[in-house]
């Protein structure tokens, strides 16, 4: 037991130093893509006037909808937004909303995010 418990520590150490950084989603203010998910190149869009913003923003992974969806309901509650349907969350007046579509990008499931952001008045 005493030989196992520093190799156990070690692999700990390792995993510690390899982790990857948290990603966001562009353009939100500390929304997290999650881990599994490559953003797409050249899909964010954004499109703005005093009223607020409007972004689109695309990725795949190999992950499938029930872990995209629990991941979301337990991690954007902790940022003050509240479900209100399968993968449509909405924050005060803003509202992200978020759609999978399995096997649409090159065998991968394309994941694909929208989020309306109002100006505070």
């Amino acid at each position: 037991m005493v030989g196992i418990l520093p190799f156990w520590l070690g692999t700990l150490s390792v995993k510690a130093q390899t982790s990857s950084p948290q990603v966001f989603l562009p353009g939100s203010d500390g929304i997290p893509l999650m881990a599994d998910l490559t953003p797409l190149a050249d899909t964010f869009t954004q499109i703005g006037d005093a009223q607020g913003r409007l972004i689109d923003f695309s990725t795949k992974g190999d992950v499938t909808s029930q872990a995209l969806f629990a991941y979301y309901d337990i991690a954007l509650p902790n940022l003050g937004w509240k479900k209100q349907a399968p993968g449509l969350y909405q924050r005060q007046a803003d509202q992200l909303q978020i759609f999978f579509d399995a096997g649409a990008s090159q065998g991968e499931n394309l994941i694909k995010f929208q989020l309306i952001l109002s100006t505070p008045q």
